[in-house]
């Protein structure tokens, strides 16, 4: 039974990432949609993320497709962001 729950993660894991988001730091790109939370990166992922990629599986963890990002660079480990749901 413990085997088949972490297939069940690993699997969800995995078609999450599959699921396009965008990240933006246009204000603009955002009108319109619906804010769903803010996103961080760093934490747990021990650099194996981008920030911007930390960001988009953050994202659709929350089930959106675009993210406002309001740190600096792309790149930074403590990256963050809004995430939205803009219906693409």
């Amino acid at each position: 039974m413990k085997s088949l729950f972490i297939v069940a993660l690993l699997a969800c894991g995995v078609c999450n990432a599959a699921q396009p988001v965008t990240v933006t730091t246009n204000a603009a790109d955002v009108a319109g949609c619906t804010p769903l939370g803010l996103v961080h990166s760093g934490g747990l992922n021990f650099g194996f993320l981008s920030g911007d990629a930390s960001l988009k599986k953050h994202a659709v963890e929350l089930g959106g497709d675009t993210v406002l990002r309001t740190s600096s660079k792309a790149t930074d480990w403590q990256a963050s962001g809004v995430a939205y749901r803009c219906g693409k």
